[in-house]
This record gives C-alpha cells, structure tokens and sequence, in this order.
C-alpha cells in the first residue's frame, strides 16, 4: 500500500502518476492498477513505462440514480473512515511530507481498530 499527499492544484492524473511512479518500481509484482474516470489520462503513460495494466471503472448511470461500483466503494469507505481522524482535517505545518506521515498513522490507527 501507499499513501501521498500532493497539493490542491495538482490534477487527479499527475498526482496519480507521481504516486506510481514511486511505487511501482519498489513494488515489481503489481500487474494491474484500478482506477475511476478522473484518472483516464493514466492509461498509455502508466501503461508503456511500468507495463501494467491500468483498467477504468466507471457505469453510466441515470440522472438521480446512484448505484456504487464495485470494488472501488471500497475507497470511498475508506476515505470517510480516514474522514474521523480530526488530525487529517487540518494542515497545522503545511507541508506534504507531515501530511503524507499524518495520513499513514491514521491508516495504522484505523487498520489497529479492525483486529
């Protein structure tokens, strides 16, 4: 797993791409990456420097109709169970890499609750 935080003005697919850029080579096993459409701009660049296949969940839906897409609510979950650590809602030091070390101990905290 991996975490990283990355500035508001960054775009979903440079964020994207700088995160799997830095894990993909620690991680050589990894043959496929799941993603929403905010990340469509991952497929050939993602695809042709680390040979993985990057496949895109999206489902048309109607207007007012919701319907979760499977496996990526399980994201979603995760982003509001992360939503409950108080420390996560604040910047106090402004710095990506205090952000970053914030969010991994809230994952920690969070997978310590489960056993």
């Amino acid at each position: 797993m991996g975490a990283a935080v990355f500035g508001a003005r960054w775009h979903d697919v440079g964020a994207g791409r700088a995160l799997l850029d830095e894990l993909l080579p620690v991680h050589p096993r990894v043959s496929d990456v799941l993603a929403d459409r905010g990340f469509r701009g991952l497929q050939g660049p993602v695809a042709r420097d680390h040979l993985v296949n990057v496949e895109i969940k999206h489902r048309d839906r109607l207007p007012g109709e919701f319907k979760p897409i499977r496996p990526l609510w399980r994201v979603e979950d995760a982003f509001a169970e992360l939503g409950r650590w108080r420390r996560l809602a604040w910047s106090f030091e402004a710095a990506t890499a205090s952000a970053t070390a914030w969010v991994q101990v809230a994952c920690v905290g969070w997978m310590l609750t489960m056993l």
